[in-house]
């Protein structure tokens, strides 16, 4: 510490104050994931898909990425959003803002209802 305190030149007091706050600093970033937390461009789209997606996964229910894109195909028709693409990144940066990853399901717990399958 008294390298560091030369080296910086600052008095042991200061050094002593910024460690005893270290954590409380620390704490106030923590929330922060990612430089900038930019807002999604389709919202409605988003949302439906979001709720889409949590659905089937609460009922063990397999959902891949193609299957995403031709969900949120979906959902931007019926919501009359025209210039919607649903593109490899798009689906990347919804899984990204979402916190979703997909993991390989098995064991019984992982099995899907037949029936709620066939509906």
């Amino acid at each position: 510490m008294a390298r560091n305190r030369r080296m910086w030149q600052l008095a042991a007091s200061s050094i002593t104050s910024i460690l005893k706050k270290k954590d409380s600093l620390f704490g106030k970033f923590e929330h922060l994931k990612s430089k900038r937390d930019r807002k999604p461009q389709y919202p409605e789209v988003e949302h439906c898909l979001l709720q889409w997606f949590t659905n089937c996964r609460s009922q063990n229910m397999p959902v891949s990425s193609h299957i995403l894109k031709e969900k949120a195909r979906y959902f931007a028709a019926n919501l009359h959003v025209h210039d919607f693409k649903a593109s490899d990144r798009w689906i990347a940066n919804f899984k990204k803002r979402n916190m979703i990853t997909f993991k390989k399901l098995c064991g019984e717990s992982g099995d899907v209802n037949k029936q709620i399958g066939s509906d």
